[in-house]
C-alpha cells in the first residue's frame, strides 16, 4: 500500500521580502537539477494581514548541476496557466501555477518570467501554493502532442523529432541502437510492453514475458507544494 507525504514549503509575503527570491520549486529533467524561485511585489491598494493582492510574481530559474541548461520557453503564449484549487465544499484554498520548462539548447528560453499580479487574484493567509511543472520537448511539444506524432511504434521516424542539432531527446524518447519509442509522462521505469508501444497480442503474455528496462529519461518530481504566510502591517 501507498503512503502519502504531505511534504511542503513555507513562502513569507511581506513588504520586507519585497526584493528576495524565495525558494518555490525543485525538481529535475535532461539530468540537470533545477530550482525555480518566486519575488512576491505586494499591491498596497486592498492588502491587508489576512488578503493581499499582487502586482507581480517574478519567477527566476537556476541550473545546478548538469550537462544541459533548462529554462522557461522565451516565445510561448502564454508562459503559464493559473488555477483555482478548491476543497470538498467547493471553497478556494489556494492557487496552482502550471509552469513549461524547455531544454535552452535551442536557445529559445529565458531565465525569469514575470506572472501578472491580477492573473492570481486575492492571496489569502494560509493557502496553498502548487506549482506543477509541464515540460516541452526541444522542438516545444507537450507529451500529448508527441503522443499524436508518435501514432504507434511502426511509425516511420522520419514523422517525429527526436534530435536537435545532435542532442538526443532523452525525456520524451527512449532508444536502443536502432529502436526508437516515445516514453510516457514522468516515467523512468515502464515495461517492456508501455516503452515499445507494443499491444497485448495473446494470452500468453505474461510478467515472464514483459521484463523491465530503465529508460534515458529522468525521474522527476512534477510539482511541489506551499503554503502562504502573510505578514502585512
Amino acid at each position: 500500500m501507498g503512503h502519502e507525504f504531505d511534504h511542503s514549503g513555507n513562502i513569507i509575503i511581506s513588504h520586507e521580502n519585497n526584493n528576495r527570491f524565495q525558494n518555490l520549486y525543485a525538481s529535475q529533467v535532461y539530468g540537470t537539477f533545477f530550482g525555480i524561485y518566486a519575488k512576491f511585489k505586494i499591491a498596497d491598494n486592498h492588502s491587508s494581514s489576512e488578503v493581499v493582492f499582487l502586482d507581480e510574481v517574478k519567477l527566476q530559474l537556476k541550473n545546478f548541476k548538469g550537462l544541459l541548461d533548462v529554462g522557461f520557453p522565451k516565445n510561448m503564449k502564454p508562459q503559464y496557466l493559473i488555477q483555482d484549487i478548491k476543497n470538498d465544499k467547493h471553497e478556494i484554498i489556494g492557487k496552482r501555477i502550471k509552469i513549461f520548462i524547455k531544454c535552452a539548447y535551442l536557445k529559445d528560453t529565458t531565465p525569469i518570467i514575470t506572472i501578472r499580479g491580477s492573473d492570481l487574484g486575492e492571496i489569502k493567509n494560509g493557502y496553498r501554493i502548487v506549482v506543477e511543472r509541464i515540460t516541452l520537448s526541444l522542438h516545444g511539444h507537450t507529451f500529448e502532442e508527441v503522443a499524436k506524432l508518435v501514432k504507434n511504434a511502426d511509425e516511420p521516424q522520419n514523422e517525429i523529432k527526436p534530435y536537435a542539432g545532435g542532442i538526443f531527446d532523452s525525456e520524451f524518447y527512449y532508444r536502443n541502437g536502432d529502436l526508437l519509442r516515445k516514453r510516457s509522462d514522468g516515467d523512468s521505469v515502464l515495461s517492456h510492453r508501455d516503452a515499445y508501444e507494443t499491444p497485448k497480442s495473446s494470452a500468453a503474455d505474461s510478467a515472464d514475458s514483459d521484463p523491465m528496462v530503465i529508460l534515458d529519461g529522468t525521474p522527476s518530481c512534477k510539482r511541489s507544494n506551499n503554503y502562504i504566510f502573510i505578514n502585512y502591517p
